[in-house]
């Protein structure tokens, strides 16, 4: 079983270390090996390297690091096995995949099988750092969101991906809920004018009768801002006029989510507009408040930021963005 979307991540694991945090590396190829202990040793401590699944089983009781890069194909016990074999021993370390493997079914089975976060070794120097740093702060860091849907597994979630290309987000999004629809699911779009356009004429391609904004059947459409005139008061969020948003949103999810999961889908994009008009303190309010205003329901909600929303802006906000978030993509 995965953990549960619903637990609230630890905020602050990474950034309270008094040392570099202790990873053990493994995967078949000695030159990957080298490579990525590069790529680490500015902030983590390689405490030891492995070549197979057994030599990963005597390392983690030799050295307890308290993170494991894991390679998935690997003669005798692939990645999958040895992480199962490593939860079996008591093992308290975070493990994450880092594999050429990109399809959902490896993706689906690396979570299964105990990682926290799957990277792809092409993106290894961009991406891998920052995942193992958000997987000891308590998230998932997984490759696409689509992934993230299938973990979930019927289940709600609060998630955040971040985009540099729009089109290929637009692109992405838009077979995420077109699978989404596929199932069952009720959708509810939150965010500016490009991409809830995008996102509608992607899915008129696939078939759907949706348009940029109202409801049509399952699909929901609304502009961001004016979900932000409704509830905004003062410069902050009103909670009352938020959770009547939520209420409306539960209600779409009821009389038309169909399917074994019945959930609701939400992609939104509130916090951002709070950003960027100077009120970090009511983005970030946006973000709390939806956690504790959804965490029992059954929706599955996907923040959109835009990756050089950040470039600007101090590391201490993509962190705190981050914690407020049980899964990354």
């Amino acid at each position: 079983m995965y953990d549960s979307p619903l637990v609230r991540p630890s905020r602050s694991a990474f950034s309270t270390a008094t040392t570099k945090p202790k990873v053990l590396l493994v995967d078949d190829h000695r030159e990957v090996l080298t490579s990525v202990s590069r790529v680490l040793a500015p902030e983590f401590e390689i405490a030891a390297v492995a070549t197979n699944g057994h030599e990963t089983l005597e390392a983690s009781q030799r050295v307890d690091p308290d993170i494991i890069v894991l390679d998935i194909a690997m003669p005798g016990l692939d990645g999958f096995q040895t992480a199962r074999e490593l939860k079996r021993a008591g093992s308290r370390a975070a493990i994450v995949f880092l594999t050429m493997y990109e399809s959902e079914e490896y993706v689906a089975e690396g979570f299964r099988a105990g990682g926290r976060g799957y990277v792809v070794k092409t993106r290894a120097h961009e991406d891998l750092a920052r995942a193992m740093k958000r997987v000891l702060a308590g998230q998932l860091v997984a490759p696409s969101i689509k992934s993230l849907l299938t973990i979930a597994d019927g289940g709600g979630g609060h998630a955040v991906r971040y985009f540099s290309d729009v089109p290929k987000f637009v692109q992405e999004m838009g077979d995420f809920l077109h699978l989404s629809l596929h199932r069952g699911e009720a959708v509810a779009v939150a965010t500016q004018t490009p991409i809830r356009t995008g996102l509608a004429r992607h899915l008129q391609g696939l078939g759907w009768n949706v348009q940029e904004s109202g409801t049509h059947g399952p699909y929901r459409a609304i502009d961001s801002a004016d979900v932000l005139s409704a509830i905004m008061r003062d410069e902050h969020i009103d909670v009352d006029r938020f959770a009547e948003v939520i209420e409306k949103l539960e209600r779409h999810r009821i009389a038309t989510a169909q399917g074994p999961t019945p959930r609701l889908v939400v992609v939104g994009e509130l916090s951002v507009p709070l950003f960027l008009s100077g009120n970090p303190t009511a983005a970030m309010e946006a973000e709390r408040l939806w956690n504790q205003l959804t965490h029992s329901r059954p929706f599955f909600t996907v923040c959109c930021y835009p990756a050089t929303f950040f470039d600007d802006r101090s590391p201490e906000t993509f962190s705190a963005v981050c914690a407020e978030h049980w899964a990354i993509a």
